[in-house]
């Protein structure tokens, strides 16, 4: 697999571009077959969103599983949506 970059992620000051992230998700599930399994921050939508499109370039089902946390009583909720 060609290096996307992100061996320079361990240098201070560099991390690769969103651009080249989600370009990366592309490459990595092109030539596979089976599952692949990201895990990302809810918060970071647009990482949801890469790969969503990744996923839809290739006709890839995708399954979203989350746990919430409830800002009122600090307890956790887990929720399948």
């Amino acid at each position: 697999m060609p290096s996307l970059g992100f061996d320079q992620a361990e240098n201070p000051g560099y991390t690769p571009s969103e651009r080249t992230v989600g370009d990366a998700f592309r490459e990595i599930m092109e030539p596979l077959d089976g599952r692949v399994i990201v895990a990302t921050f809810a918060s970071n939508i647009a990482r949801v969103q890469q790969v969503l499109d990744a996923a839809a370039s290739f006709d890839r089902k995708v399954a979203v599983i989350g746990a919430r946390w409830s800002r009122t009583s600090g307890s956790r909720a887990i929720s399948d949506t």
